[in-house]
């Protein structure tokens, strides 16, 4: 299992949000950390903050907007993989773009009818 000490408490709490699916929070959370951090981790965090908002935009309705998002997130976050800052990067942006592809044949769900969230699990930083 991974410290708490081994991250930024706001990465942490922004990622405890979004693996709850409080996408908004999760946003929020991020956004503040990327205003603070160095230039070598901007980007990294703009990619979360827009897998967040693109998960935020399909579950109201706004598949376009989703998956530009989701677009944009894949290619910031890949500018880091494999892994970094303890996530597994190419894993968490499938996830994400899995979930916005449902077998459920509607294009819109509902927050009652989400499963299968995309969760993020940190490993160590070596």
């Amino acid at each position: 299992m991974v410290s708490d000490a081994t991250f930024d408490p706001l990465y942490l709490k922004g990622i405890r949000f979004f693996n709850r699916g409080d996408f908004f929070e999760a946003h929020d959370v991020w956004e503040e950390l990327w205003m603070q951090c160095e230039e070598s981790a901007r980007l990294f965090y703009q990619g979360l903050i827009q897998a967040a908002v693109s998960l935020l935009h399909f579950e109201n309705g706004n598949q376009i907007g989703a998956r530009k998002l989701c677009r944009s997130s894949r290619e910031k976050l890949s500018l880091y993989g494999p892994r970094f800052q303890g996530l597994d990067i190419f894993p968490f942006i499938d996830a994400v773009q899995s979930h916005m592809n449902p077998s459920t044949g509607s294009d819109q769900i509902t927050r009652s009818r989400l499963t299968g969230l995309p969760i993020i699990r940190l490993y160590k930083i070596r």
